[in-house]
């Protein structure tokens, strides 16, 4: 577990995105700044083609942006993103690993592993965010966030570019709040000195 953060009701952001979600990502990030206190672990559907997201990201961000490559220990202030091809999961002693197994809802990584191990880890102290995209994939792990007392924001569907994740998100009726874009990260960030 990040340390310093044991005092702060929330320890973890987690972020899933789809179609449309490297415009949304830089969106959000730009606007924390390099003390944000806790990780910040993202999904973003890609292909298995050479990526260049995490330099498009630290373009944006004064965050540190790292691509997990398995066994990385969770800090405050990084931004760690799941890699091409491989589901990213938050072990029962709060490392980062990395699995091949099965697509889930056709996608590899898939938020839904990612959301459910860092429920089962953080339980009420998870913040999870759900950006634009197609499907369904998060709202299961939504549920799992919600369920352990987490919080839980989807960005509001009819500012995304693909609707289809945030309303499946907001279906499960465990969202806690549905934001345009822009007041995601001021949300964060009050969240942070809740």
């Amino acid at each position: 577990m990040a340390t310093g953060t044991d005092w702060m009701k929330y320890g973890i952001v987690v972020i899933a995105a789809s179609a449309g979600g490297i415009v949304a990502l830089r969106s959000l990030l730009s606007g924390l700044p390099a003390t944000f206190p806790v990780p910040i672990l993202i999904v973003q559907h890609r292909s298995t083609v050479p990526s260049v997201l995490e330099s498009v990201l630290r373009h944006d961000t004064p965050l540190s942006v790292v691509e997990v490559i398995g066994g990385n220990t969770l800090t405050a202030g990084t931004v760690f993103v799941a890699p091409a091809d491989h589901h990213l999961l938050l072990d029962m002693t709060g490392v980062l690993r990395l699995s091949c197994s099965a697509k889930v809802h056709h996608v590899r990584p898939a938020a839904d592993p990612l959301f459910v191990s860092v429920a089962d880890f953080y339980r009420e102290r998870t913040i999870g965010v759900v950006l634009t995209g197609y499907g369904i994939d998060g709202s299961h792990g939504v549920e799992a966030i919600g369920r352990m007392g987490g919080y839980v924001i989807a960005q509001e569907p009819s500012t995304a570019e693909a609707p289809g994740m945030p309303s499946a998100a907001i279906q499960t009726g465990f969202v806690n709040a549905i934001l345009p874009l822009n007041e995601i990260g001021p949300a964060l960030l009050d969240l942070m000195s809740v």
